[in-house]
């Protein structure tokens, strides 16, 4: 998949994947990042890249000579509603319906260490129609 340089004026440049343009906001975003000193060579924005809270979920930040452990956007684990949740009874729930529970049930975990354990998780709704990019095409995150 191509990328193309974002036409806007930073000190480093930033190579989209995205298949889309940018929202204002976003675009201000991704000239924020980019302006930062540490950034090594270029910000990349991959093809779910949407709008977050200081940095572009979606976006890779590489650095030199520091770490920022908090550039990722708060959007971790952003799902559809149709996506398929396999629980330890055996059978498989699409995440909306699961979320409408409204109480815990029993999936399969990973552990540190790599050992596969049931354990106990709920789902629940965060944000409504937040727009991402799936397969070159948006889609909604939440619905």
């Amino acid at each position: 998949m191509p990328y193309e340089p974002l036409e806007i004026s930073t000190p480093k440049p930033v190579l989209s994947w995205a298949n889309h343009s940018l929202a204002s906001q976003e675009t201000q975003m991704a000239k924020n990042v980019a302006s930062l000193p540490f950034v090594f060579k270029h910000v990349a924005l991959m093809p779910d890249v949407h709008l977050g809270k200081g940095a572009l979920v979606g976006s890779v930040i590489a650095t030199k000579d520091a770490i920022i452990p908090a550039a990722v956007g708060v959007d971790i684990g952003c799902f559809t509603g149709d996506t398929l949740v396999p629980l330890a009874d055996g059978k498989s729930y699409p995440l909306v319906e699961l979320a409408s529970w409204r109480r815990e049930f029993v999936v399969y975990s990973c552990t540190d260490t790599g050992r596969i354990v049931a354990a106990k998780a709920s789902a629940r709704l965060t944000r409504r129609n937040a727009p991402i990019s799936q397969s070159g095409s948006r889609q909604r995150c939440g619905n």
